[in-house]
């Protein structure tokens, strides 16, 4: 729902007990967040928990199910962007062409402050084949930034990174977040990513997924990069109300 000056008011997303069946398996059985403007959140979960089921639900690349007692799934805007694992770049484009592909009006100057805002400024013309793979998975990122989506949806598109090139991608995004006030929800299995990044933190269990518990991030910008002693130390903490009962 959009405000008289244009803005969003509201949560962008709002989902509420959400429940979902691949064919007869349980993956989702009672997952509840939500996603304010402005803000980025991070759902962490082990691997093959749904985490990227509930992505595509959100998306609309996965039908929401019917029945009675699924759950509540409320998007508040049209304009989503979504950033996959993997860079998914049309080998035989450019990386320029690659980007107004997703958006074919856009004006050459918008796709040039896209790849600039990623410091990809020198290889508009490159080939994905020409890049390193982190370039690749910045023009995975400015291809959904080109858009100017309120809401970007993430599905751990650093994993294959090195600790390096994902610290700088994370700090590089967390600023371009700050300047043009979009939203994420940002799923990984990584806790210590979510803690860089994340204003909010959802967790799940092993599927079927449900919610275990929530944080709110309190760690001072200046300290929220990977080996930061502050961020592995309130890791720590959170590892053991993770992984000790006792600690719940």
């Amino acid at each position: 729902m959009e405000g008289a000056g244009g803005g969003i008011v509201g949560a962008l997303l709002i989902v509420q007990n959400l429940r979902w069946h691949f064919a007869k398996l349980p993956v989702l059985e009672g997952v509840s967040l939500e996603v304010q403007p402005g803000q980025n959140v991070a759902v962490v979960g082990p691997s093959g928990c749904g985490k990227t089921t509930l992505l595509r639900l959100i998306a609309g690349l996965l039908p929401m199910p019917t029945n009675p007692g699924s759950g509540v799934l409320t998007v508040n805007t049209p304009r989503i962007a979504f950033v996959f694992q993997e860079d998914r770049l049309i080998p035989w484009k450019s990386v320029v062409q690659n980007l107004r592909f997703v958006a074919s009006d856009a004006h050459q100057a918008t796709l040039r402050e896209s790849l600039k805002l990623m410091e990809l400024s020198e290889s508009l013309d490159a080939y994905p084949a020409q890049l390193s793979g982190g370039m690749r998975q910045r023009v995975n990122v400015a291809r959904a930034l080109v858009s100017n989506p309120d809401l970007i949806l993430m599905d751990e598109p650093f994993q294959s990174l090195d600790e390096t090139i994902k610290a700088n991608i994370l700090s590089r995004l967390a600023q371009l977040q700050k300047q043009h006030g979009f939203s994420t929800l940002f799923v990984t299995h990584s806790l210590r990513e979510a803690l860089c990044f994340a204003h909010r933190i959802y967790f799940l269990t092993p599927r079927p997924s449900k919610n275990r518990f929530v944080q709110d991030v309190q760690i001072p910008p200046v300290h929220r990069h990977l080996f930061d002693p502050v961020l592995l130390q309130e890791e720590g903490k959170i590892l053991q109300r993770w992984f000790l009962p006792t600690a719940n």
